[in-house]
């Protein structure tokens, strides 16, 4: 039996794939505004898939990272993007 997925869902995986290695690539640099960058495009992908806790965890993390830089301007876009989450979601 062949499995045909969703072109939406393959799409949401590659994107999830993608986000993720940059992560990974950039947590061994010292960009950490870039790093903190990546995590809101990830927590992004993690969000419009569905994935509403992991998209949470990533968006707080970036969050904080701006707030350790100094970066008020992204650490208060991050926080309103938290804002507009549901407060608990079984995602």
């Amino acid at each position: 039996m062949i499995r045909i997925e969703p072109v939406g869902a393959l799409r949401h995986e590659h994107a999830e794939r993608m986000a993720r290695e940059a992560v990974e690539l950039l947590r061994r640099t010292e960009a950490t505004v870039k790093l903190a960058d990546t995590l809101l495009d990830l927590a992004e992908v993690l969000i419009t898939s569905g994935q509403i806790r992991a998209g949470r965890a990533a968006l707080e993390e970036g969050s904080r990272l701006y707030e350790a830089k100094g970066n008020l301007v992204a650490h208060s876009r991050a926080q309103a993007l938290l804002d507009e989450l549901p407060l608990s979601s079984s995602s």
